[in-house]
């Protein structure tokens, strides 16, 4: 989930439709999972293929809250642990 916040209500459903343009539809890459202790140090590194990003819905406009409008945007990913390079 995007949760996307601004007092700038055309900036928030502006940005909000980037993100959804962004990743909706996006296929085969390849990414790096950190994970950290708690001091912050990078104990395990995992690679994964993101077979597809879709989006559950277009932004959802959550509504405003003391003046700032919010917006959701759900997506669904597909991956697989990736032992290649």
């Amino acid at each position: 989930m995007v949760y996307i916040r601004s007092s700038d209500f055309k900036r928030s459903r502006d940005a909000a439709l980037q993100v959804y343009k962004h990743f909706h539809l996006r296929s085969n890459m390849i990414v790096m999972v950190e994970e950290k202790d708690e001091l912050g140090t990078v104990i395990r590194a995992t690679k994964y293929r993101i077979l597809l990003v879709t989006a559950t819905t277009l932004p959802l406009r959550i509504g405003v809250e003391n003046d700032i409008m919010e917006y959701s945007i759900n997506f669904n990913v597909q991956l697989q642990y990736w032992e290649g390079e």
